[in-house]
């Protein structure tokens, strides 16, 4: 029977006809307490209750173990029990290997297969289908996996993907950062809901006390979402005593974003109290802005920080220009037509006429305000060009006298 299970197998035939000419029964294997094992069939598997486990070897031989000399049973599929049956009647040469381990292939039994093709390169290292299906790559003329290759060049395997050390360090780092963001923000959520009850002082305590960078998104976030301004200027006041960039610029966009007008001069003054460098430069990169709020709440700014650098970018934005899109004719797409039947039975056609673009030309009286704290003049108004010839005639008489308080100094 052996040897036609060996022959059924060479030829390829399928699994199910071998199970079904060779019948195989699901093996049982006890590991025992001393340190051996036993393998056969389990007989008595429905005694209740179960006093000794009855096993019959392949062999024949009937063998009685207590429950305590039996650490572990194991008991195989069917087709492990056939593979085990099987396996014994292939030789150890590159032929039989290979017919096993196609075998094993067709049963997917996996660890058994990839045995089988491990024993064929050991016995023809150049066996290029063996060494193919275990992820061999001929480089050079050395054979080489394909792992091993990445790992050679440099890379190591994270997450599914081939990357260099230094990019698994950083995704490491943002990793552990999103963790503790996330734990400061579920800290910070469960605070702000003390904050209306007898627990307000210890949740103000709370926040008051953080120091940590890593609350700075965190922060920024309940800002955001914050409706009640005291709670707002508890944040602010956080997050300008940790002083990072990243919080120092969320003040910063803050200040010009927040629909609470209060709310900008709360962050402002702390920007200012807190001496960041070049803070003037952040606001008149904001005069360039399309929303006119957000130009003029900057203009707002710089006249308070008093930086005269600050007096050509105003100067530019003092009448700002914009497209506003205006509804079609009639409320119409531009592709509609409507039609309006008078008493002695004629129509009337109408057709809708696409949304029109204004070019419209506004005055911004925040920044004439701070150009005129700035420069110490006041009578120019909106005009421009005025504003620009005294801004030639000041830089000359700069330039005479050996000062330059109009531009900005690197």
């Amino acid at each position: 029977m052996a040897f036609l299970v060996r022959q059924l197998a060479s030829a390829g035939l399928s699994g199910w006809l071998l199970l079904v000419l060779v019948r195989p029964a699901a093996a049982d294997t006890f590991l025992l307490a001393s340190g051996g094992q036993i393998e056969g069939e389990w007989v008595n598997r429905d005694e209740l209750p179960l006093k000794q486990y009855v096993v019959r070897t392949k062999a024949g031989v009937t063998v009685n173990l207590g429950p305590t000399q039996v650490r572990e049973h194991v008991r195989l599929l069917p087709v492990e029990a056939e593979y085990e049956r099987i396996a014994p009647t292939f030789g150890d040469n590159v032929d039989d290997q290979w017919q096993l381990a196609q075998w094993c292939r067709q049963h997917r039994l996996d660890a058994q297969w990839r045995k089988h093709l491990e024993r064929i390169i050991e016995l023809d290292s150049n066996h290029r289908q063996a060494r193919a299906l275990l992820g061999y790559v001929s480089i050079g003329g050395q054979w080489v996996t394909k792992e091993g290759h990445r790992r050679d060049e440099g890379y190591e395997l994270y997450r599914g993907r081939w990357r260099r050390p230094q990019e698994i360090e950083l995704l490491e780092r943002k990793n552990k950062r999103e963790l503790l963001e996330k734990e400061w923000l579920v800290r910070l959520q469960r605070w702000r809901k003390m904050l209306g009850t007898d627990k307000a002082h210890l949740a103000t305590e709370s926040i008051r006390a953080i120091d940590d960078p890593l609350a700075v998104g965190p922060l920024s976030d309940m800002f955001r979402r914050e409706r009640v301004r005291a709670v707002k200027t508890l944040y602010a006041d956080v997050l300008a005593n940790i002083n990072t960039r990243e919080s120092v610029s969320f003040l910063i966009h803050a200040s010009l974003n927040d629909a609470d007008t209060e709310m900008f001069y709360y962050c402002l003054n702390k920007l200012m109290a807190l001496q960041v460098p070049r803070l003037a430069d952040e606001y008149i990169d904001s005069l360039k802005d399309a929303s006119n709020e957000r130009v003029n709440r900057a203009a707002a700014a710089l006249a308070q920080i008093g930086d005269r650098a600050a007096v050509s970018p105003l100067i530019d934005a003092l009448v700002t220009v914009h497209q506003r899109v205006l509804p079609g004719k009639n409320g119409m797409s531009p592709d509609a037509t409507a039609a309006t039947f008078g008493s002695d039975g004629s129509a009337n056609i109408t057709k809708g006429e696409g949304p029109q673009v204004q070019i419209v030309r506004v005055q911004n009286p925040q920044v004439l305000d701070a150009l005129r704290t700035l420069s110490g003049q006041s009578g120019f108004g909106f005009d421009q060009q005025q504003w620009r010839y005294w801004y030639h005639q000041e830089k000359q008489a700069e330039a005479r006298r050996g000062t330059n308080t109009l531009s900005r100094q690197e």
